[in-house]
């Protein structure tokens, strides 16, 4: 990080030179900061460095961070402004704007790609500058490793920055500038795109602009037949199944035995309904396979077993069913019920 010269207070606008950026000016995040600085005055402080170009009666100052509150103030008509100034390191100065827009969240995947891609070059290049002159190998006082300097930088994790900066990587930059500017800078997009060929994606991106594809993930069905995350998903498992034909008996043995085990018990349970389906088709199926007892017997009608007053006796009334008590009826003497 470049170090800090000092503050400066009431700095022209119009003396601040702002050149070309990574992240154009989002419209939306302007009109935020101008109703946030109308109703609470400027907060914060922009981020410049000395002007080292070529129109130095114009410009004093050049932008290093804080372009969107920049054009805030100048709509508001807002003239002179606070400014932090670093000192003039132009590598160090691209990674502060870099890692200052890396910070907010309004950046696209498409935005934050080019970011970290330009951040990796960055880094790249001052580790061959502090490299030892007979370096062949590694070099000498080496910085952290990319991924996870960037995370402590950040806030972001170490998957998404290495996914994202493999996007730029794999992209087309043009064909990335494009994404960048229509609403196709999406995830899903991009990950289809950087899975073809500079040829196919060139392909694709043509079929999008003449609105022969819908979306690149349609170019990539219509090149490969399947959806990149089916086709992804399958190259795993292939992958996964070469590894094992490569592996010894002692190999998988070991693989079913140590890994396997952890797996199992690392397995979450089933949820409730589920084990509650199982229950009830084991007690189904001991219920089936279980012989069915003899129907009860009704007892039958019996001539000499009638009272005077024609109707049946206790006895007659019971079955064999348990509790269950059939409603006495009357019927004549000598006469069976029907």
């Amino acid at each position: 990080m470049p170090k800090i010269v000092g503050k400066h207070n009431w700095i022209d606008v119009a003396a601040i030179y702002v050149g070309p950026r990574l992240r154009g000016l989002n419209e939306k995040a302007v009109q935020s900061l101008t109703m946030a600085i109308e109703e609470s005055g400027f907060q914060g402080e922009i981020g410049v460095t000395s002007y080292d170009g070529e129109d130095t009666e114009t410009y004093l100052w050049k932008l290093v961070y804080g372009h969107h509150r920049l054009e805030a103030c100048k709509r508001l008509g807002i003239l002179l402004v606070d400014v932090l100034e670093y000192e003039n390191v132009p590598l160090q100065i691209e990674l502060l704007e870099i890692d200052e827009n890396l910070c907010r969240a309004e950046l696209t995947p498409g935005e934050r790609a080019k970011h970290l891609q330009r951040r990796k070059e960055i880094r790249d290049e001052q580790e061959k500058d502090n490299c030892v002159t007979n370096c062949d190998t590694k070099p000498v006082g080496r910085n952290k490793e990319f991924d996870t300097e960037t995370a402590e930088k950040t806030g972001l994790t170490r998957g998404s920055i290495n996914r994202e900066r493999t996007r730029a990587e794999k992209i087309v930059p043009s064909i990335l500038d494009d994404m960048i500017s229509t609403g196709m800078d999406k995830g899903v997009e991009l990950d289809a795109l950087k899975s073809l060929s500079h040829e196919e994606q060139e392909q694709v991106h043509e079929g999008v602009k003449s609105k022969q594809f819908e979306s690149y993930r349609e170019g990539y069905k219509f090149i490969h037949g399947a959806d990149p995350e089916q086709d992804k998903e399958d190259r795993r498992r292939a992958s996964l199944m070469r590894s094992w034909k490569k592996c010894t008996s002692e190999d998988r043995q070991w693989f079913l035995q140590e890994v396997g085990a952890k797996f199992i018990k690392a397995a979450p349970a089933e949820p409730q309904n589920v084990r509650n389906k199982k229950r009830r088709g084991q007690t189904k199926e001991k219920r089936l396979s279980t012989p069915l007892a003899p129907s009860p017997k009704v007892p039958k009608w019996n001539k000499s077993r009638t009272s005077l007053s024609g109707r049946a006796t206790k006895s007659d009334l019971k079955t064999s069913v348990g509790t269950t008590v059939l409603k006495p009826y009357a019927y004549s003497v000598g006469t069976p019920p029907s």
